[in-house]
């Protein structure tokens, strides 16, 4: 509304006329004539803006119930910032699964990429960035922490979120819009602790370092204590925004034994420094009984070894379970390795599988909807969507329901990454 229109609507009740003879002709003294400027002043501002805030919110209350004609997928995280060829990879998988629509139905169809940086509650103000631009469904968001930070936003104006590698949290599922792709810590555990080469036993010395300031972390710890509950383990917490690892210095000092394993809940980059800490402190024991490090799903893949990659001294020996592989030599993943190849010259990265399998099950919705706004593609997916079997080890059903088809055990060691059958 403009300016002018808003002065219109106060005409009927102030005269322009009658307002200057108040301001102009006026006997009353020059305060008082003073006053009645500055009420007619605020006066005409405040109904200015009131009615500039009316006719947007209606404006913004038919575009909601009208909706799109267009589905907006929006890309969002932080490590695609902060790793620009990961982040491109990202991208790309999403561009495959729209390449293998019909024209017609790309037409229906529009990818919008949101980044952000690793900073306290910059999830949270890029989910209103993805709002404002009218995001009907969200694929991204890095980590549990991320999740958690826009979990009460969401559920004041939800908009439907699928996570790739955001951990699972019991109170995701009881929504109808936050999901992530990723098995739960105990899952990946338990495998972990099942395939391992040598079982931890009773007489070990087993060290736990946990990053407490990372909700995913914190999650795998209490998985641990759960599924070896009569084990004894010295527990020391780190912090992973402040890089501080003093504490695990501080436990090695007063430490006489080395350690057999060393459970790392911690990102990649943290659980090198503490790997190198313990190797530089020559806590390592015979050579027939190194110390084995135990990770998490954060330290990566293949084809981007995190933790490897960080490490100052590469003779170690560490296990982990992910989720996906490009190892995986199903049909469905040596296809989708050969399109991608194709379109874009390159070789693809995990997150470039689970991407695509994102996006393509959001794109089942395409024709089966009038119109998009974000409560129509909750509505959809969470009561009509079909199943969606995916190229990677996931498996959608209806309601929501994301499980794991299958996981990997991998090995780090100066090779390289390599999974264990």
């Amino acid at each position: 509304m403009s300016k002018k229109a808003s002065i219109d609507l106060i005409l009927p009740i102030f005269p322009l006329k009658r307002l200057q003879q108040i301001g102009m002709n006026s006997a009353l003294p020059s305060f008082a004539s003073m006053l009645v400027f500055i009420f007619i002043s605020i006066y005409v501002f405040l109904f200015s803006n009131v009615a500039l805030s009316s006719s947007d919110l209606h404006a913004s209350e038919s575009k909601l119930e009208e909706g799109s004609k267009k589905l907006k997928i929006c890309l969002t995280g932080s490590t695609e910032q902060t790793i620009p060829y990961y982040g491109e990879a990202f991208v790309n998988g999403a561009r495959l699964a729209v390449d293998e629509l019909d024209q017609k139905q790309k037409n229906k169809v529009e990818i919008e990429v949101h980044y952000y940086d690793v900073k306290p509650l910059a999830a949270l103000s890029k989910l209103e960035e993805m709002r404002q631009s009218s995001c009907h469904a969200i694929v991204g968001f890095s980590t549990g922490n991320d999740l958690l930070a826009i979990e009460d936003d969401l559920r004041k104006d939800p908009v439907l979120v699928m996570s790739i590698y955001g951990d699972p949290n019991p109170r995701f599922e009881k929504t109808r819009y936050l999901r992530t792709m990723q098995p739960a810590a105990d899952i990946l555990l338990a495998e972990l602790l099942e395939r391992i080469p040598r079982k931890i036993k009773k007489s070990n010395n087993v060290l736990v370092v946990t990053a407490d300031d990372r909700s995913e972390m914190v999650a795998y710890r209490d998985a641990l204590n759960k599924l070896m509950p009569s084990q004894k383990f010295e527990h020391v917490s780190v912090i992973e925004q402040t890089h501080d690892i003093s504490s695990v210095t501080q436990v090695m000092q007063r430490s006489d034994s080395a350690w057999d394993y060393v459970f790392l809940f911690t990102r990649s980059l943290i659980a090198a420094k503490v790997t190198d800490l313990i190797h530089s402190k020559q806590l390592l024991g015979q050579d027939s009984q190194k110390t084995i490090f135990l990770g998490t799903k954060y330290f990566g893949s293949a084809e981007l070894p995190a933790y490897l990659n960080f490490l100052e001294s590469k003779d170690v020996e560490a296990y982990f379970v992910r989720q996906n592989c490009l190892c995986n030599k199903n049909k469905n993943v040596e296809d989708f390795i050969g399109k991608y190849k194709s379109k874009f010259m390159n070789v693809p990265m995990l997150i470039s599988i689970d991407s695509y399998d994102a996006v393509k099950y959001l794109l089942s919705s395409i024709d089966k909807l009038d119109s998009y706004s974000s409560k129509s593609v909750i509505d959809y997916f969470y009561k009509s969507a079909q199943g969606y079997k995916a190229v990677g080890s996931t498996e959608i059903k209806r309601g929501l329901k994301i499980n794991s088809t299958q996981n990997f055990l991998m090995k780090v060691s100066k090779k390289g990454y390599e999974v264990i059958q």
